[in-house]
């Protein structure tokens, strides 16, 4: 049976650091194997690299391989997505509307006009 100070670590097991591992690797896998490719490229004359059309697919792959690992890496360790999380609301500064029935205004009593002479 786990200890109760187990169950306050997020990744206590084997599998679930396993479960943290695999995705990890394969971004590294994936991030070198995208240096490679593109560390050998000549570059343009804005500074990125011409890629030649039979390795477009290759490149292609390996950057799905990253996105895919890194989203499995960010699933894997509880992240939620960006911009998913909303602050908590603020309690309103205004006060609340009355609520029931409206009092009948308060009538003051009848002036007299004033006297003509």
């Amino acid at each position: 049976m786990p200890s109760a100070d187990a169950a306050k670590v997020p990744f206590a097991g084997r599998q679930d650091r396993r479960r943290i591992a695999e995705p990890f690797a394969v971004k590294r896998i994936a991030f070198a194997g995208i240096l490679a490719i593109v560390r050998g490229l000549p570059l343009d004359d804005a500074g990125y690299p011409l890629v030649p059309r039979k390795l477009v697919p290759l490149l292609s792959n390996a950057i799905k391989a990253f996105t895919l690992a890194d989203e499995r890496d960010r699933i894997a360790r509880g992240r939620p997505l960006p911009g998913s999380l909303r602050p908590e609301r603020k309690p309103s500064k205004r006060k609340p509307r009355a609520s029931g029935p409206v009092p009948p205004p308060k009538s003051e009593p009848p002036t007299d006009p004033p006297a003509t002479a």
